[in-house]
């Protein structure tokens, strides 16, 4: 009965977060150990269980499809950014002509029926989202 209500302690912390680094899962402890170091390679696209991306995901303006997704590849200290869109085409732009950063995987890789219940509302998340 104890490890039982050990568990629902942990959970109950765990949406309130409030966990502590010893409860973290080891690869993503060891992940993150990795970038604090500087010697891992940076990840374009998050693993299945992981929702957030290491390297950030801009909506960039698009002629053709009004926004697309693009990884940020570099930026130079005047605002000029290479970014690399998930067609793998490579696109120069000033840092304040992009649009809203994606936060989270699980907004481009899921489709609503219902917008209401997206998690990230924005302009370029709608029009992905009726795509």
């Amino acid at each position: 009965m104890a490890d039982n209500n050990t568990g629902s302690r942990k959970q109950r912390r765990a949406r309130r977060g409030s966990v502590s680094l010893s409860e973290v899962p080891v690869d993503l402890a060891a992940e993150l150990d990795a970038l604090l170091d500087g010697s891992s390679g940076s990840r374009a696209k998050p693993a299945e269980d992981d929702d957030a991306f290491v390297v950030p995901w801009y909506w960039v303006p698009d002629k053709r499809e009004g926004y697309v997704a693009a990884m940020m590849k570099s930026e130079t200290s005047s605002g000029q950014c290479e970014l690399v869109t998930d067609r793998d085409e490579t696109i120069k732009a000033q840092r304040d002509s992009l649009g809203p950063q994606i936060l989270s995987a699980s907004s481009l890789q899921t489709d609503y029926d219902d917008m209401v219940k997206m998690e990230e509302v924005n302009q370029p998340m709608i029009l992905h989202n009726l795509r």
